[in-house]
């Protein structure tokens, strides 16, 4: 458990957690109008209103359900990415 602590301890120390606040929800509810999100695809929504709050641009999935969005976000596939 200990390696474990430490290792979430260091894990913490270099990303941000995006936090779905007031400012994810107006994006939120700005893109179920836009886009006439209904039904699960709302998780994906979700995602792209956290990404567009934070100013995360790109996204790597292999997800198509994001291509919707490509106006917006950069999508980048693990697959064919070079980087």
């Amino acid at each position: 458990m200990e390696s474990v602590s430490q290792e979430l301890d260091r894990i913490l120390g270099i990303v941000t957690i995006a936090d779905n606040h007031l400012e994810v929800r107006k994006q939120l509810l700005m893109l179920l109008q836009d886009f006439t999100i209904r039904g699960i695809a709302v998780h994906d929504a979700n995602i792209v209103a956290t990404m567009l709050a934070y100013n995360i641009d790109k996204i790597c999935t292999l997800d198509n359900d994001f291509h919707r969005y490509r106006r917006l976000i950069t999508i980048v596939s693990p697959l064919t990415s070079t980087a």
